[in-house]
């Protein structure tokens, strides 16, 4: 997948499908997966385990949400600013 020029990185995909596609249709499962998914690909993008997170609270995994965070924690980097800074002016 490309935006323009560049190559749009996998994770970035999965990461928007988690957090804001399949939410919006009440597709909280895909939304895990697509979660996973990203992060398998990249661990250290930390915003993937905060929707993770979002995702199984969704579906009422209040002890999978908790240990999405903590698996999270000490993750942020640039990256997660620039992904929040972008996107919250959606």
């Amino acid at each position: 997948m490309r935006c323009g020029r560049k190559p749009i990185p996998a994770q970035c995909l999965h990461t928007f499908l988690a957090g804001i596609i399949y939410p919006i249709f009440g597709k909280y499962e895909q939304a895990v997966n697509e979660a996973r998914k990203a992060i398998d690909l990249d661990p250290d993008f930390a915003i993937t385990y905060y929707l993770l997170a979002w995702r199984y609270q969704d579906l009422n995994r209040f002890e999978d949400a908790g240990k999405a965070l903590r698996a999270g924690e000490g993750k942020v980097n640039a990256r997660t600013f620039y992904w929040h800074a972008t996107t919250s002016r959606l």
